[in-house]
């Protein structure tokens, strides 16, 4: 709850200079915005919190794995993209609202797998 907190207060002061910047590049450097920090600015950021999340995700699972089948597979890596998608990225929330719906979706569908058909 801290980490999105944060990041809701940087991306509030810092929106309509990103904004720009994921418009046009160009653009944005002739009007004197400095691109390339403000990119490595939202790249450090994103790393940092990645970093967190991994290392408080490690002690709560009580182990690091290298394997394949471990909790982040190529099957989460696409759930997080289609959390994102289905939420919107324009929108601090969009994400979240994402991946409640997606996560609750199927509890909701749950009764109606009784009525599927049966095929043989």
């Amino acid at each position: 709850l801290l980490s999105l907190v944060i990041l809701y207060r940087v991306e509030r002061s810092l929106n309509l200079t990103l904004m720009s910047i994921r418009q046009s590049d160009s653009l944005a450097e002739s009007v004197g915005i400095n691109v390339m920090g403000y990119k490595l600015l939202a790249f450090v950021i994103g790393c940092f919190f990645a970093g967190i999340s991994g290392a408080l995700f490690g002690h709560f699972i009580l182990s690091l794995s290298v394997d394949t089948n471990a909790k982040f597979g190529m099957l989460t890596s696409i759930y997080v993209v289609i959390y994102m998608m289905v939420g919107g990225q324009a929108k601090f929330a969009g994400p979240i609202i994402g991946a409640i719906v997606l996560t609750l979706l199927p509890e909701v569908a749950r009764p109606l797998k009784e009525f599927q058909p049966i095929y043989r």
